[in-house]
């Protein structure tokens, strides 16, 4: 997939009849991308905060329809669903924002203030929604944008977008000032029901903890429990089960663009290999910085051959260890205390589908698992922002078996520890 241009633009904050609304869109647009508040409260499985629901999709029983434009009655209307509460013309505020660019608005009858209030677009990654109506592209654009910009706590924290779309552009904050990636959001909330996911950059938790983001902050799991969105771990992992994202850029510049959605393997087949378009989410540099006190902190990286590894089920070869039956190998390094990204370079005999799956854990805490499917080395990645300091890191094989006289065994080439530091 071919990038687009980024572009410069000046979004001037819209004119908004809600005085708080000001407060949502801290900082100012930059070069070759877009920075803006994000405040969206769409927590508890995607249900807004007075429990207007919206587990049927987001056009479903809230007064908003797909085939007719935002400006018209029948396109979003304003005497039942999403228009007659407060909590629903904030949600309209946002869609608007994501949809239509700054030169556009749409204005509507209010029922909860009483005379008519006007929205006032802001990104304008789907223009034609205003008149026309909304197909699955304008729909995945205008959800990723949503759900970059949704915190449970509704709280503002100012963010930097890149996508590969002309209206956000790909380019990095030229400033320098966002530089933190945080994560991918993409899916789509006006299907039925609605898909939200999100994959992790680096050591994107962290630095979403630390600036008080929720819905990107999930150890790798199989939901974010604060938002309800569905997490593919991180960004960069290759394979089925994984995001798998298409980068655009090369070395650190690169940004998650297109993401896979969460597959699932059923009856010998991978289930879902819908690609979306991604919205990569940065954050500012200077989240958390040492105190004055703190000894200079240089990120580094440290590799463990998998031949120095020991443990049960598995042996030490010349050059890899190799994982013959249930079992865990193991090694101790030391961890940074800024947060750590583990890399298990390995590889394994399928003996049919699916391949040897493995679980990683630093002590007794568990990072994730993954499933090493290709008979080549691949690199899994793993986030580790526990304490510093010598750890325990291992590796469990937990599906041993054979088929057709085909051994499934794992093979770990090494693993890779980068160290992060603290912004300051």
């Amino acid at each position: 997939m071919s990038a687009i241009g980024s572009n410069a633009c000046n979004l001037p904050l819209p004119d908004d009849d809600v005085a708080a609304d000001a407060s949502d869109l801290r900082g100012l647009s930059l070069a070759n991308g877009l920075s803006l508040g994000n405040g969206l409260s769409l927590a508890n499985g995607l249900s807004l905060a007075n429990g207007l629901s919206l587990a049927n999709g987001l056009s479903l029983a809230n007064g908003l329809s797909l085939a007719n434009g935002l400006l018209y009655e029948n396109g979003l209307s304003s005497t039942n669903g999403f228009m007659t509460s407060e909590a629903g013309q904030t949600f309209v505020k946002y869609l608007v924002e994501c949809a239509l660019p700054a030169t556009a608005s749409i204005t509507k009858s209010d029922s909860v203030h009483g005379g008519q209030r006007t929205f006032q677009g802001l990104v304008g990654l789907a223009p034609e929604w205003r008149t026309g109506g909304c197909d699955e592209d304008c729909q995945e654009w205008v959800s990723a944008c949503l759900l970059a910009r949704t915190n449970q706590t509704g709280a503002s924290i100012p963010i930097f977008l890149r996508a590969d779309h002309p209206a956000i552009g790909t380019s990095a904050d030229a400033t320098g000032t966002y530089s933190k990636g945080e994560a991918g959001y993409y899916g789509n909330l006006f299907m039925n029901p609605p898909v939200a996911y999100y994959c992790l950059e680096g050591a994107g938790d962290m630095w979403g903890q630390l600036a008080g983001r929720t819905c990107g902050t999930a150890s790798p799991s199989t939901t974010s429990d604060s938002c309800g969105f569905t997490s593919t771990e991180m960004c960069g992992n290759r394979g089925e089960e994984w995001a798998d994202c298409d980068y655009i850029g090369t070395g650190s510049a690169a940004f998650p663009a297109y993401c896979k959605e969460h597959s699932v393997y059923r009856n010998n087949v991978w289930e879902g290999q819908h690609y979306y378009p991604t919205i990569a989410v940065y954050l500012k540099d200077s989240i958390n910085p040492p105190p004055a006190t703190t000894p200079p902190c240089t990120p580094s990286s440290v590799t463990v051959q998998g031949e120095s590894m020991t443990g049960s089920g598995g042996s030490a070869g010349p050059s890899a260890w190799t994982q013959y039956w249930n079992g865990t190998a193991s090694t101790s390094v030391s961890m940074g205390e800024y947060g750590n990204t583990i890399k298990v370079r390995a590889r394994g005999t399928v003996a049919r589908d699916p391949g040897p799956h493995m679980v990683v854990r630093v002590g007794t805490q568990t990072l994730g698992g993954a499933t090493a499917a290709s008979t080549s080395f691949r690199d899994y990645a793993f986030q580790y922002m526990g304490t510093g300091g010598v750890r325990t890191i291992s590796v469990t094989f937990d599906n041993d078996g054979s088929y057709s006289g085909q051994n499934r065994d794992l093979v770990i080439d090494f693993i890779t520890i980068d160290r992060a530091c603290p912004t300051g």
